[in-house]
């Protein structure tokens, strides 16, 4: 209940104090518009009224003061407006009208109504339509000259003007994504798909579909399309570096198949199952010379293969080491029927305790094309972590524990120190609060395993067969 009284206390006080601070806000606005005011300068003036208003929507001075001077603003840009209209300046005085429009809607949303009387409506929307009739057809002409990114401004302004205008928004879609599409359909007749599926793409997830894009999309993407077989990992040794290399390729797999772009398609050749001393083979010439003596094509035209060069994992032991210190007792005494605090310093003893792991991968991978014999992609890579613990124990509570040494628990030496400053003791009660959760060898390994097939991936999602 003190809680919910006490919330509340706060909720009325930051209210409040957004109250003056708008107050003082106000004040300081209509100070500044009262002084254009009578300077005459009435487009500032109405800029600090309005301004003064926002702060606070009673200010009462504000907003006669903005009926006044706005009043007058709103009537020279409908001057302006008519001014244009009569010397046939039809985009300036479609603007004109506009800024005048937005002025007294602005005007209107801080509670003062201008006077907007009188046939400026009916001029603006004969004028309006000679201005967008004439962007239309030079927009016409530019499209039919093949100049979009000029005919795209012209359709865009209209669009600004007059959402529904005339077919504009089919017009102004053409202008904009017929370069792209043309683009795209180059790259197809260059037989460059990586790049003409990369221009539909786009296309379609900015505008959704055009013409036959969706279509030509496909296509592109079969061409671009690199079909992957994914040999066994090899590892030279025991069981564990086999069962990693199983785990790294099963990483590998699952980071291709999430490459944002579509490219590596992963195939499960039955062919290489008749060949099974091709999975201890680390060496892409013996691979492909394997194939073709066995006589065997392939169902992909690429293979992944990679090898762990480098497989270590250390696990040390808990250290448990018996550590001096002093527990600071403050106590309470009497003397002569005063009562005064003092500091008592007691032998006493904590446990460090370290631990330490790491793992250190290093990994050979290559991209075969079998359609040439050619390495196409090839890379080593390293990777290593480490994890430290160290923290301290202590059968006491560790902020009473005082840094220092002793050698006799009995008796008091001159050797036996005590560090009883701020840094000393802060370094001391760190050690309480490290880390307790250790990473072991296999746990940092399976990491690097993690990391070592998306940088795989990363690699292979580099490599563009059209460069």
């Amino acid at each position: 209940m003190q809680h919910t009284g006490f919330l509340l206390k706060m909720t009325l006080l930051t209210l409040l104090s957004a109250l003056l601070l708008g107050g003082c806000a106000s004040k300081k606005h209509l100070k500044t518009a009262l002084a254009y005011d009578e300077a005459g300068l009435f487009e500032d003036a109405a800029q600090s009224y309005m301004r003064s208003l926002s702060a606070n929507r009673d200010n009462i001075d504000a907003k006669l003061g903005l009926k006044r001077t706005g009043q007058q603003v709103l009537e020279q840009r409908l001057g302006d407006f008519q001014s244009h209209y009569n010397n046939q300046r039809y985009r300036d005085a479609v603007y004109a009208y506009l800024e005048a429009e937005r002025f007294q809607e602005s005007a209107a949303n801080l509670g003062v109504r201008l006077d907007f009387s009188g046939n400026h409506q009916r001029t603006y929307h004969e004028v309006r339509s000679k201005y967008l009739a004439e962007l239309y057809q030079e927009g016409l002409r530019q499209l039919d000259a093949e100049a979009f990114a000029t005919a795209e401004q012209h359709f865009a302004e209209i669009l600004d003007i007059d959402a529904a205008y005339k077919d504009v928004q089919a017009l102004w879609t053409t202008a904009r994504y017929e370069p792209r599409y043309r683009e795209g359909l180059t790259f197809m007749n260059s037989r460059l798909y990586r790049r003409a599926f990369v221009a539909f793409n786009n296309l379609l997830s900015e505008n959704g579909p055009y013409k036959d894009a969706v279509e030509l999309r496909e296509v592109a993407l079969e061409g671009a399309t690199i079909t992957l077989a994914v040999l066994p990992f090899y590892a030279p040794r025991g069981a564990m570096e086999q069962a990693a290399a199983a785990n790294l390729r099963t990483n590998t797999l699952s980071e291709i198949a999430a490459l944002p772009l579509p490219f590596y398609k992963v195939v499960n050749d039955p062919l290489l199952n008749n060949l099974p001393q091709i999975s201890v083979i680390n060496d892409p010439s013996i691979v492909l010379a394997l194939l073709k003596s066995a006589g065997v094509r392939l169902s992909a035209d690429h293979i992944l293969m990679s090898r762990i060069v480098d497989y270590k994992e250390q696990n040390g032991k808990p250290a448990r080491t018996r550590q001096t210190a002093w527990r600071k007792v403050n106590k309470e005494v009497s003397t002569d029927g005063r009562k005064q605090t003092i500091t008592e310093y007691q032998k006493a003893t904590y446990t460090e305790v370290t631990q330490q792991s790491s793992a250190v991968l290093r990994v050979e991978f290559s991209l075969l094309n079998l359609n040439t014999g050619m390495i196409v992609l090839t890379d080593y890579l390293e990777f290593s972590d480490q994890d430290v613990l160290h923290y301290a124990e202590s059968a006491v509570n560790y902020k009473e524990l005082v840094p220092g040494s002793w050698t006799h628990a009995e008796r008091d030496l001159e050797s036996d120190k005590i560090y009883d400053n701020s840094n000393s003791v802060a370094e001391l009660h760190q050690l309480f609060t490290n880390k307790r959760e250790f990473r072991t060898g296999s746990a940092l390994m399976s990491n690097l395993l993690g990391a070592a097939g998306l940088q795989i991936a990363r690699r292979m999602e580099t490599y563009n067969p059209e460069y």
